[in-house]
């Protein structure tokens, strides 16, 4: 599947293994060139032991926190199959993972020696060539600024640069607490999906959208 604007986003803690698109399959391991998609399996090995889940599920269907429970799901899916957008996520557990890419639930979060260890293997390059082969002309970066996720788009779209690629990153700012960071991320998501354009306020946060 080949499309103009990629969305990055990130993962989360809640998580639910009850599968919402069952007729969907999509690795990044298909997608990435086979050095890349080496670098994918040989972090998912290291941190095997965090993986707890009983069941695959895709990740879209996985990821249950506040950004997810806010985002039209199923019109990332829509939009996806017209060939409009693309969608990944930074994950703690499997560095990243396609938004139909089937997963386990698992315990990690993107900072610490997690952080390290994705950041030695080279995840900001894996993401850069993913965005390249996906044929993706923009990549938005949807992103909270904690944890380690702007860390990792900021150096994932030094490598874009030489693919000749666009990358923005937008974060809720001027608000305070978790959730409704994370909310405003979803919204902000919906509201790309839905009018093509990124909102400016949002649950009283500032969206602030920059070049990187």
């Amino acid at each position: 599947m080949r499309s103009p604007v990629l969305i990055v986003t990130q993962c989360c803690a809640k998580k639910r293994e009850v599968e919402l698109f069952r007729d969907m399959d999509q690795s990044v391991l298909n997608v990435v060139s086979p050095r890349y998609a080496h670098t994918l399996m040989k972090g998912r090995e290291l941190l095997e032991q965090n993986v707890y889940g009983g069941r695959s599920v895709t990740a879209l269907s996985l990821y249950n926190g506040f950004e997810y429970k806010v985002l039209d799901r199923w019109l990332v899916k829509e939009r996806y199959l017209k060939g409009e957008i693309d969608f990944i996520i930074i994950s703690a557990g499997y560095g990243i993972v396609h938004a139909f890419e089937r997963i386990r639930a698992y315990d990690a979060v993107m900072k610490g020696h997690v952080l390290r260890l994705w950041l030695s293997l080279g995840l900001p390059e894996v993401i850069a060539n993913y965005a390249f082969r996906s044929s993706a002309t923009i990549v938005y970066g949807f992103l909270s600024k904690t944890g380690g996720y702007v860390d990792i788009f900021w150096k994932a779209a030094r490598h874009m640069k030489s693919y000749g690629l666009q990358a923005k990153l937008v974060s809720p700012e001027s608000c305070r607490g978790t959730a409704k960071v994370l909310k405003a991320i979803g919204l902000s998501i919906n509201k790309m999906l839905r009018e093509n354009r990124i909102p400016r306020y949002v649950e009283g946060c500032r969206i602030n959208v920059s070049d990187v």
